[in-house]
């Protein structure tokens, strides 16, 4: 494979895939996301400032020659919570969008993902489709976070598509952590996080509330209302004397695999920064998807 390899990030959000690709042959030349706030955090970390357009909006000039796609679009139109409306969901016009490109661009390889819901869709399917004519292999597959040890469940729905070299299963044990809960948990005395002992009462019974000390202690999937959606929008920690906190964006964060260097910003308001988190993507899944493609990646 020619090094380097050049790539962009459809729906970059805060820069999973950038974050998948440091100490690699792999070079993002752009980046598409409409969010200000995302936009601002994958500058700060990647020197690159995405582009804030609707991809709708955008023509066969707008997206430059490149190896790789990388797609995360908006999981919404398939997921529970957005009534699983599919191809009529206005936020799916971008992925329609994107499809019709393809042909115009065929890059070497698309790697896209999304929730498990996707894989029955009308969505799925036009993708699906347009890859076997444009003479693209592909293979699917899930991956949750505990596939590699790391103490929270998040699954997530992957395709690999390649046009120039044969795709292999992903390399999970590549991948692979062996840290258990409160080693990914720092000291946190920020009060903003703690959860009033009135509030816990209230809604105890649709709570995850997570001792971290307990053997096999895990997370659930955080999304991005999990600072104000009480019900499965993500797990809470139960600390010794009794108090009840929200996990911090920062170890959301070191729990998506992101690395020491990945920052955000102080000055950014903590409901933002969830919001931005439960929106991304684990970043050691990404490197397991990249690993079907045999592409370089530490």
């Amino acid at each position: 494979m020619v090094s380097p390899l050049t790539a962009i990030e459809l729906f970059s959000g805060i820069g999973a895939f950038a974050e998948a690709c440091r100490s690699t042959g792999i070079k993002v030349v752009a980046a598409y996301d409409q969010n200000e706030h995302a936009n601002k955090v994958y500058k700060s970390n990647f020197g690159l400032e995405p582009i804030k357009r609707n991809l709708e909006s955008l023509g066969l000039e707008d997206f430059p020659q490149a190896n790789i796609w990388w797609m995360s679009p908006p999981c919404t139109p398939f997921s529970r919570r957005g009534e699983r409306k599919d191809d009529v969901d206005p936020r799916s016009q971008a992925l329609a969008k994107l499809i019709e490109i393809i042909p115009q661009r065929l890059p070497d390889f698309i790697f896209l993902e999304n929730v498990e819901g996707f894989i029955d869709s009308k969505m799925h399917d036009r993708y699906s489709k347009t890859l076997a004519e444009c003479g693209y292999q592909n293979i699917s597959f899930s991956i949750c976070s505990s596939t590699f040890g790391v103490p929270m469940r998040r699954p997530r729905f992957f395709i690999a598509a390649s046009r120039t070299v044969p795709l292999v299963e992903p390399d999970i044990e590549r991948f692979r952590e062996s840290r258990n809960l409160p080693e990914f948990l720092t000291r946190n005395d920020d009060h903003r996080l703690f959860l009033s002992p009135e509030t816990v009462e209230k809604y105890r019974a649709v709570l995850n509330i997570v001792d971290p000390h307990q053997t096999d202690a895990y997370l659930i999937c955080f999304t991005r209302g999990y600072f104000k959606c009480r019900k499965a929008s993500g797990s809470l920690i139960q600390l010794p004397d009794g108090i009840v906190r929200f996990v911090a964006p920062d170890e959301i964060i070191e729990l998506f695999g992101f690395s020491g260097e990945f920052r955000l910003p102080e000055d950014m308001p903590l409901s933002v920064k969830w919001r931005l988190v439960g929106n991304s993507v684990d970043v050691r899944a990404i490197r397991a998807v990249l690993s079907t493609a045999q592409l370089v990646c530490r």
